[in-house]
């Protein structure tokens, strides 16, 4: 062979090679459609938090205890999720108890506990998220 011959020639591609080839190309496609489709689905609405009573209440002793469920229906991230609890008869507070949610990420739930040591059925029971951070 002369040296031009050895230039313009190119190695063929043996079987494994274009099976590595696509799996790799099948790969990087199934990734940057992923991206794309969370790009597309962000409608950009904000966090949009819910906090309201899941379930019966609790009696242990004399501790009343509170299951509150807390949601956020927005498409963004709540950080420093203020959840507040008021036990309340009539416009007097009785009880409130305060608590905060570091982390709720779009769509996700956490529950929380408030206890009383007085009976919430007794009296209006009050939850709320009171505010929260955007990151």
């Amino acid at each position: 062979m002369t040296s031009g011959e050895e230039r313009g020639s190119r190695p063929k591609r043996s079987g494994s090679e274009w099976v590595a080839f696509a799996i790799a190309s099948a790969l990087l496609l199934v990734v940057v459609g992923a991206v794309v489709r969370l790009w597309v689905s962000d409608a950009g609405r904000p966090a949009r938090v819910e906090a309201v009573v899941s379930g019966a209440v609790r009696v242990e002793g004399e501790s009343h205890y509170v299951l509150v469920r807390v949601t956020n229906h927005g498409d963004r991230t709540a950080e420093s999720v203020q959840v507040i609890a008021e036990l309340t008869k009539g416009k007097e507070v009785l009880e409130d108890g305060e608590q905060t949610i570091d982390f709720l990420p779009s769509g996700d739930e956490m529950e929380l506990e408030f206890v009383f040591s007085q009976d919430p059925g007794s009296a209006e029971l009050t939850v709320r998220a009171a505010s929260f951070t955007r990151p």
